[in-house]
């Protein structure tokens, strides 16, 4: 059963809250927090339909599990402007959201979890060491800051652009792309760290300093060794956007109980992907798993994992 809701940070916000069919009593639930970007409820975007939250929600309700999902602030049905919010106006929304779910009449406040993708890894730290939680799911985004996330994928391309051949190659080296583009990127980065506006103007393109400058100064270690719950983290070896590989440094980093697994083949929006990681065919490879459903790999760790807890 789907029930629309909505909630207040300081906009008013609007989501999903799913609910099983046979809850007699309490139940255990998930708030479900979205990765970067404009992106609703669904883990949708325009042009990018690619319903991960949703196909989650759906799992978890499977499992006996209430879940909230909502529209961000300033997308969907939600109020607000998205350009403008920094990443703590995002922890403070996803506060109010985790409140409002354990308010909730068919709850069981002492068994809620947060289950963060991508940048919702990180608001997942920050919400686990100010609000008490069962426990903290990281999919897709463990172990890694918004910059070091941000180099990662900038080295994945700059290699894919060295084994080029042929005359296209031959022209890029030839004009130094790489390190124009390298020179250009610290350029943007050191605009939003050195200004204190909301948002910048970057060849024509307006963007939101507030939020990268919020998470350039975010000291994640130390948000890592304050989470008090026990904590699942979980990366595939084809995810072009975040590396599985920061998953070693949680095993220490975290002073809470942590599993952490690496799933073969899985990428960025939960899906397995056949085709090697290529930044030129991203979006193209991701379209084409929009349909496939949660790997089973990924389904059975968080079932395990949830019932453990519980």
């Amino acid at each position: 059963m789907n029930r629309e809701v909505t909630f207040s940070s300081d906009v008013q916000l609007a989501g999903t809250l799913s609910i099983p069919e046979n809850v007699q009593d309490k139940a255990p639930a998930i708030l479900i927090i979205a990765g970067s970007g404009p992106t609703d409820r669904d883990g949708n975007m325009k042009k990018f339909q690619a319903n991960m939250y949703k196909q989650l929600s759906e799992f978890f309700v499977s499992l006996g599990f209430i879940t909230l999902r909502f529209d961000k602030r300033g997308t969907g049905k939600s109020e607000g402007k998205f350009i403008t919010a920094g990443m703590w106006d995002l922890v403070e929304d996803n506060i109010a959201a985790l409140n409002f779910l354990k308010k909730q009449a068919e709850v069981d406040e002492t068994k809620v979890f947060v289950v963060g993708h991508s940048e919702g890894c990180l608001q997942g730290n920050m919400i686990a060491s100010k609000v008490p939680i069962r426990g903290l799911v990281m999919l897709a985004g463990a172990g890694q800051s918004l910059m070091e996330a941000t180099d990662y994928q900038r080295e994945i391309a700059y290699s894919q652009i060295k084994e080029l051949t042929g005359f296209k190659g031959f022209l890029i080296r030839k004009l130094n792309v790489i390190e124009k583009d390298r020179k250009k990127a610290k350029k943007l980065f050191d605009k939003m760290l050195h200004t204190d506006k909301d948002t910048i103007r970057y060849q024509f393109i307006k963007m939101n300093a507030k939020w990268f400058r919020e998470h350039a100064e975010y000291d994640q270690e130390t948000s890592f060794r304050k989470i008090p719950c026990p904590v699942l983290a979980i990366t595939g070896t084809k995810d072009a956007q975040a590396d599985y590989r920061a998953l070693e440094r949680l095993t220490s980093d975290v002073g809470a109980p942590i599993e952490t697994h690496i799933i073969k083949d899985m990428n960025h929006i939960l899906k397995i992907q056949e085709e090697p990681i290529d930044f030129q065919k991203l979006k193209k490879t991701y379209v084409k798993g929009f349909t496939k459903p949660l790997p089973t790999e990924l389904t059975n760790i968080l079932s395990k994992w949830l019932h453990e807890q519980i």
